[in-house]
């Protein structure tokens, strides 16, 4: 059965709201470069952390050194999700210092991209990654509500011989027909569950967890 990540948190009662209700991971977005109304302090995450199951949490970070990942490495999280264009060898130091994180790659995902060109880019990191997460690319680093080739992602689990989350653009509207074709280890959404940005809708999150729980089956 496909797993659930409600992603992009920013308030408490929206993170106890997500795994009372049935989410498996709850993601949190933290100091990235990039402007979104998804994204929390380093000071937010470690209070956010101290009050829900530290292995629901995955915290999303866009690093350009072992020093920024050692500093949430310290929160115990379930993981860690490299959302940028990170290279291996980054991935593997973060290895080095950590082997009960698991650490989770996002592949970005354009809209001329061939499934041969997006698998290659997976495999380089077939030695570093526990999961693999396929969002779409677009000038922002996620939360855009848009879709790419789900195929890709049932393709690259069988390929890579990796996990696979599948992102961009979910909402409770296509995931059941986005885990049927993808067949993915976990469905993640963010903007497609709120209610304003950086607020999640308690009706949208029950309902997206019931379609993947139903056609998971």
């Amino acid at each position: 059965m496909a797993k659930v990540k409600v992603c992009g948190l920013t308030r408490l009662e929206d993170a106890l709201m997500a795994a009372e209700l049935g989410a498996d991971y709850l993601g949190f977005v933290v100091d990235v470069p990039v402007e979104t109304p998804r994204k929390i302090t380093l000071n937010q995450a470690a209070s956010l952390a101290s009050e829900i199951d530290r292995m629901k949490a995955i915290f999303v970070l866009m690093p350009s050194s072992v020093q920024e990942v050692e500093r949430v490495l310290k929160l115990r999280p379930f993981g860690i999700q490299f959302h940028g264009d990170e290279p291996p060898e980054l991935l593997k130091d973060v290895r080095d210092i950590s082997l009960k994180t698991s650490l989770i790659k996002t592949i970005h995902v354009p809209g001329t991209a061939t499934y041969e060109e997006v698998c290659n880019k997976a495999k380089t990191y077939d030695n570093v990654a526990d999961y693999l997460l396929l969002d779409t690319q677009t000038e922002l680093a996620g939360g855009t509500g848009i879709t790419h080739d789900w195929s890709f992602a049932q393709r690259l689990g069988s390929d890579v011989g990796k996990p696979v989350f599948l992102s961009g653009g979910l909402t409770p509207e296509n995931v059941g027909d986005a885990v049927r074709t993808a067949r993915p280890f976990c469905a993640d959404a963010s903007s497609g569950l709120e209610s304003s940005p950086g607020v999640k809708d308690p009706m949208k999150v029950r309902r997206f967890i019931r379609e993947v729980r139903a056609c998971s089956i």
